[in-house]
């Protein structure tokens, strides 16, 4: 009986150091894990947040419209320096051409007037398709990796973020539903008109400014409205809208002026059928 019961409490001792170095080892392993569970908790929460958070949906859509583009594009990632567009490879070579000589504005030796090209006579290169804005903002890419990496970046830009912009002049500035706004970019920025203009066309593709200035033309009709209710507030936005728009217009200028044409033919043609259809209005 004494043996069995000494026994029983070396057994109940063993039990005890077991636990107690169960106990120890959970508290050596705690730090990690409660750290991992924290961060995990964290970032769990944070996406349910994000969820209900209008800038993640609208993040959400212009990355898809990102994709879009890479994928439309992606016969030139693999070696941009070694590819060709299948239908217009001369007049890509004349924009990288274009993208290289920008670069010479971070060096201050940039001329509108060039003699490298139609030697000894020269170009203007405003009266050519020089989108020179894009290629002096993009110079540090073409200096580091060659024009023709900026080339198949603009390409693929120029239709993600004219259906990106169109996108949210839609949504965020004209309260159209997200998924209507998300179709109406998509045809904007891929329609076939301009999936067939990025055969090398840069200055016809690089639309992202419209649907700024379309909206800077709207913020100055509604500051000019005298019958709104909150026209002071509006009224103090006029002058900054009317500069806002004067730079935007004068940036379109030394991208494409074909672009910046057609974009002041269409908003007079809206103004004609909106001046029809509210005579009232047009009057004031």
């Amino acid at each position: 009986m004494k043996s069995t019961t000494t026994r029983r409490s070396a057994a109940g001792n063993t039990a005890r150091w077991s636990a107690a170095g169960s106990t120890a080892a959970a508290e050596r392993v705690e730090p990690g894990v409660a750290a991992g569970r924290r961060l995990a908790g964290a970032l769990g929460g944070w996406l349910a947040e994000a969820r209900h958070r209008p800038y993640a949906k609208d993040l959400g859509v212009c990355l898809l419209f990102l994709v879009v583009a890479g994928w439309l594009t992606h016969g030139l990632w693999p070696d941009p320096a070694t590819r060709t567009l299948a239908l217009n490879a001369d007049d890509q070579t004349l924009y990288e051409w274009f993208l290289a000589f920008d670069t010479r504005a971070l060096f201050g030796d940039f001329s509108l007037v060039t003699d490298r090209l139609n030697t000894p006579d020269g170009v203007n290169l405003l009266a050519n398709t020089s989108v020179i804005a894009i290629g002096i903002l993009l110079s540090p890419v073409t200096v580091v990796f060659g024009a023709p990496v900026t080339f198949a970046l603009v390409i693929a830009g120029n239709l993600a973020g004219t259906a990106a912009g169109w996108y949210l002049l839609f949504a965020r500035c004209l309260g159209a539903q997200r998924a209507a706004a998300a179709v109406g970019g998509a045809l904007c920025g891929f329609a076939p008109a301009m999936v067939s203009q990025s055969n090398s066309h840069l200055h016809m593709t690089s639309q992202w400014l419209v649907p700024l200035m379309v909206w800077f033309v709207l913020r100055i009709a509604r500051a000019a409205d005298p019958d709104r209710p909150d026209n002071v507030r509006w009224r103090g936005r006029l002058f900054g809208s009317a500069a806002v728009l004067s730079a935007l217009v004068t940036i379109q200028v030394f991208i494409g002026e074909e672009v910046l044409f057609l974009t002041a033919l269409t908003l007079g043609l809206v103004i004609i059928g909106y001046a029809v259809a509210r005579p009232a209005q047009a009057v004031r």
